[in-house]
């Protein structure tokens, strides 16, 4: 149990800082719109190249801690969309009430979060 949580919490390190680096390189280039392109072009490449490890490591593991990983990934979606809400309601910029399945986004537009099953999709295609 142990170890399946800590393969979890690893994959999961690894998704994540593969988007803030995606992220963070992105902020850099709305001031050198110059170098956008090829700085898009080269995050892409990156992030496939991330994709294809996490791709690597979920085929180790047996059906049992896939399922525990979309599991926790629906667990971690809710968690944050939570928590922005809650932070848009403190802020008063968002509606009333608590809702885990749908959160407001800058543009307004409402957020569903993943099913497991949508989760063991993508884990199964990605494996």
């Amino acid at each position: 149990q142990r170890r399946q949580e800590d393969a979890i919490q690893q994959v999961l390190h690894h998704v994540g800082d593969a988007l803030d680096g995606a992220d963070e390189t992105l902020s850099h280039l709305e001031d050198n719109s110059d170098l956008l392109p090829s700085a898009i072009l080269r995050k892409c490449q990156e992030l496939a190249d991330g994709i294809a490890g996490v791709a690597s490591r979920l085929e180790e593991h047996s059906p049992e801690e896939q399922r525990a990983l979309a599991q926790a990934c629906v667990e971690d979606f809710q968690s944050n969309l939570a928590l922005q809400q809650y932070q848009q309601n403190s802020d008063g910029a968002a509606g009333s009430g608590s809702h885990l399945q749908q959160s407001s986004t800058s543009s307004g537009n409402a957020v569903r979060a993943p099913t497991e099953e949508e989760f063991m999709g993508a884990i199964q295609a990605a494996s």
